[in-house]
């Protein structure tokens, strides 16, 4: 008896043209949405950017620094 490796993924994989039917409409349906989007001005989007990733950048600082902190302590405590 010999092991097959396929596990029927084979089959799972056929194109058809309804499936190609469907990405297109998709594609279509999706881009008609981003047309109703309320994009923000271009002022907004750099202000707010720069926001996140000043917050970024001071979380990890702050995290940074109690990592430090703790890995200081523990290395204190088994040195002991």
């Amino acid at each position: 008896m010999r092991f097959q490796r396929n596990f029927g993924i084979k089959n799972q994989f056929k194109f058809s043209p309804c499936m190609f039917r469907k990405l297109r409409n998709f594609l279509k349906e999706s881009r008609e949405e981003l047309r109703h989007v309320n994009w923000p001005a271009r002022n907004e989007a750099i202000r707010l950017t720069t926001v996140v990733v000043g917050i970024s950048m001071g979380l990890a600082v702050f995290l940074g620094a109690f990592d430090y902190g703790f890995t200081t302590v523990i290395k204190t405590l088994i040195a002991r």
